[in-house]
């Protein structure tokens, strides 16, 4: 199909495009749905109506972005025609399935968003995606590691979405998993940075990402979408989820007057570090990932601690 298009002929008479329509109208009946999606994403298949759900999210204030996990992803930042959408999934997305499960996670977003908009509290960005990305992973929590995503009936999609942004029975680490794949933060999160970025002359830095207080402060205000979208797109290069859940769980009490950045990198080690000498014991960072927010974010206040005895009296004060 790939090598020779869709209007190949075949020895019995049809061609590789409706060959794949009635393989598909078959598993359709059978319920083989990971065949059904196969098929629709070969033939480059779109849901009919598509739009009005992305237009739904728009306008409840999120930001929209497709694109396989961990790679490339493209801004839907305004409605788009049908023809429009079908041109950025398919060129943008690589995995097969995804650019069919991304279809319809974005029909369930819209119906979700519009009726039960408190479920998206704290996501600014619906990153679908990293949406498919979190309820792959509620999965394998779930002790159903058998059973791919791509494989269940439509329903069943829509069920474990739902769970993933409602399920509250979690162990640590798998809450981080899910809250940083599905970019959510805490509630005034992003008030608090704002006050840690005018406490910090040099801004920040996170996975070599550098974002200046500065400039950042004075040409934004605390409230508005573009300094919220700034501070977004920042943490959206962490590309691990249980990582990025990390950095938004603390945040740095401290005035700093020195020309180095607040290194969110640094702290976050040096909490692994106090960790690993409370349990004399070398661990990694996953199983830090496994304590408490209460316990982590102590280790983390104690690196912070450790960081302004670093600074002289007139350099930096707690507040």
């Amino acid at each position: 199909y790939n090598r020779e298009g869709n209007h190949f002929t075949l020895p019995d008479g049809t061609t590789a495009k409706e060959r794949l329509e009635r393989l598909s109208r078959q598993a359709g009946a059978l319920r083989h749905w990971s065949v059904v999606r196969y098929c629709s994403s070969i033939l480059q298949k779109l849901v009919d109506s598509i739009s009005p759900y992305i237009t739904s999210i728009l306008v409840s204030g999120k930001q929209i972005t497709v694109g396989t996990y961990g790679h490339k992803e493209v801004a839907i930042d305004h409605p788009r025609t049908p023809k429009e959408i079908h041109e950025l999934l398919y060129d943008v997305i690589r995995e097969p399935y995804d650019a069919v499960l991304q279809q319809e996670i974005i029909l369930y977003v819209g119906r979700l968003i519009s009726t039960t908009p408190h479920l998206f509290d704290g996501i600014v960005k619906i990153r679908v995606g990293s949406f498919v990305e979190a309820m792959k992973f509620y999965l394998s929590f779930k002790n159903e590691k058998q059973t791919t995503l791509e494989s269940l009936a439509p329903s069943q999609v829509r069920r474990v979405l739902y769970k993933v942004l409602t399920d509250t029975d979690l162990e640590p680490r798998e809450r981080r998993l899910i809250e940083g794949a599905l970019g959510r933060t805490p509630k005034h999160f992003y008030d608090k940075v704002w006050v840690v970025l005018g406490r910090t002359h040099a801004g920040l830095t996170v996975c070599g990402q550098h974002m200046a207080s500065g400039p950042t402060i004075t040409m934004m205000s605390q409230n508005e979408l573009n300094f919220i979208t700034k501070v977004e797109n920042f943490l959206c290069q962490i590309s691990s989820p249980e990582y990025r859940a990390m950095v938004v769980e603390r945040n740095p009490e401290l005035v700093f007057k020195d020309l180095t950045p607040v290194d969110l990198d640094s702290l976050i080690k040096g909490a692994v570090n106090r960790y690993n000498t409370d349990r004399e014991e070398m661990v990694g960072i996953a199983d830090f990932y496994c304590e408490t927010k209460g316990q982590t974010s102590a280790y983390m206040a104690r690196t912070v601690l450790d960081n302004l005895l670093h600074f002289s009296a007139p350099e930096c004060r707690i507040t």
